[in-house]
């Protein structure tokens, strides 16, 4: 692990020949992430569906957003919290909650 820390506090897309557990470990995953948000293409698909993890990715960097799922995208309470964090998270909400009224006065 120490290693794989080291190679991608380096060089961030060294993420994507670490191990699969080491891609789902959020810690390595945000560290890099920190470095290159492009990384999270290499992080577990776990990882990716885990809703704390993505917002402690929202809130190092709203553009990690361009990385998440549509389904979640279009989750209101998600896309809430997200916006909560960062105002810029508005532009990825998914088209469905931007014809939402009421999601947009919230």
């Amino acid at each position: 692990r120490n290693f794989v820390l080291a190679a991608v506090m380096q060089h961030s897309g060294a993420l994507a020949h670490a191990d699969p557990e080491l891609r789902a470990d959020p810690t390595l995953v945000l560290m890099a992430a920190r470095e290159d948000v492009g990384v999270l293409q290499y992080a577990s698909s776990r990882l990716l569906d885990h809703r704390k993890f993505l917002l402690s990715a929202v809130r190092q960097d709203v553009v990690l957003l361009q990385h998440v799922r549509p389904s979640l995208l279009a989750d209101r309470n998600f896309m809430l919290a997200a916006v909560a964090l960062d105002d810029n998270a508005l532009e990825w909400i998914s088209d469905k909650l931007r014809e939402d009224r009421i999601f947009i006065l919230e």
